[in-house]
């Protein structure tokens, strides 16, 4: 009985090594190819999707993508994550950043609630340096914290 399950196995090993070989010799499947458009395009493949952009599309992004590091050099240093917090941001409809400040401070009983208060003030002042050091100005951007009572702090 052993050696019949032992034949078995190393049979269904055999398949699948097999089809394995097959999918491997056949390649990545092929992808639609767009349709010629009359300007020159730009490709850009993301893991699975795929995104064509004409040469003046591709050139209005980058260009405002080049007017907000200009305009608000931080952009070009965000997100930033830390053990201790994590600095996001979108750009609003004015062209202004609105940060979003999460802070990773613990807090497991209401006993330790000024070491909770104690690591949020720390650590959203390590937050707001990084800011500065990185020709932000906190004062005049929107941000949101998380928790919201860092906010206080």
């Amino acid at each position: 009985m052993r050696a019949k399950v032992t034949i078995v196995g190393v049979a269904a090993l055999a398949l699948v090594m097999a089809a394995i070989a097959l999918a491997v010799r056949a390649g990545p499947e092929q992808e639609e190819r767009p349709e010629k458009a009359s300007s020159p395009q730009i490709t850009t493949t993301q893991s699975s999707t795929t995104t064509t952009l004409s040469a003046e599309t591709a050139g209005r992004q980058l260009a405002r993508t080049d007017r907000l590091e200009r305009e608000q050099p931080l952009s070009q240093w965000l997100p930033h994550d830390t053990p201790r917090y994590k600095i996001d941001y979108h750009v609003a409809a004015d062209g202004t950043l609105d940060l979003t400040i999460i802070l990773y401070a613990i807090l497991n009983s209401e006993r330790q609630l000024p070491q909770y208060e104690a690591q949020l003030r720390q650590y959203k002042a390590e937050a707001l340096e990084f800011i500065r050091s990185h020709g932000g100005d906190p004062a005049a951007l929107r941000t949101e914290y998380k928790p919201p009572e860092a906010a206080r702090l």
